[in-house]
């Protein structure tokens, strides 16, 4: 069985997918023998596809917009997310909740996710050799494990209750 990467996401630019897929061809032809699992769906897909072409299609595979996306994002050995720019993603922090690893471009909020989770890699340079290597790198430590201490503490430091508190805390400062 293959390592699966892969991303939830809307399919457009900012999300950097096409770079994603390069790289994960690129890690394949370094040795690294991955599936990729793209989640989501929207304006770039028939360019997605069309940059997947070249590929075995029982290597990749597309879900299109789908209710039950935490149940492929279970299946996910790797989460992958080289967007160009961002805010802080639910889908990323819901699956570094679940114990996945990622690699992440340096946007905002990156850094403060990575200190709170030792299994997420941020990327300062993200291009195809360093994504891919990046890729390399953490299919070949995928099986170090994640104590439940290290994942429930990052659960509890991005719950709703806790932000929601500083932000009480923060508004109440400024006024």
């Amino acid at each position: 069985i293959r390592d699966r990467i892969g991303v939830v996401c809307q399919f457009v630019h900012q999300k950097n997918l096409l770079l994603l897929i390069d790289a994960w061809k690129w890690a394949a032809a370094n040795g690294c023998n991955t599936r990729l699992l793209l989640i989501g769906d929207g304006p770039q897909r028939v360019e997605i596809e069309a940059r997947l072409a070249d590929c075995d299609e029982c290597l990749w595979n597309i879900t299109g917009w789908t209710d039950n996306y935490a149940e492929y994002m279970s299946l996910l050995d790797l989460f992958v997310m080289p967007s160009l720019f961002e805010s802080l993603p639910l889908a990323l922090i819901e699956a570094v909740g679940l114990g996945i690893p990622a690699i992440i471009s340096d946007f905002n909020g990156a850094s403060e996710l990575a200190d709170q989770a030792s299994w997420v890699s941020v990327l300062e340079t993200v291009d195809l050799e360093s994504l891919g290597s990046a890729i390399m790198d953490k299919i070949n430590l995928s099986n170090s494990h994640i104590s439940e201490i290290e994942r429930q503490h990052f659960i509890k430091y991005f719950s709703s209750l806790r932000m929601a508190k500083d932000l009480i805390q923060n508004l109440e400062g400024n006024i």
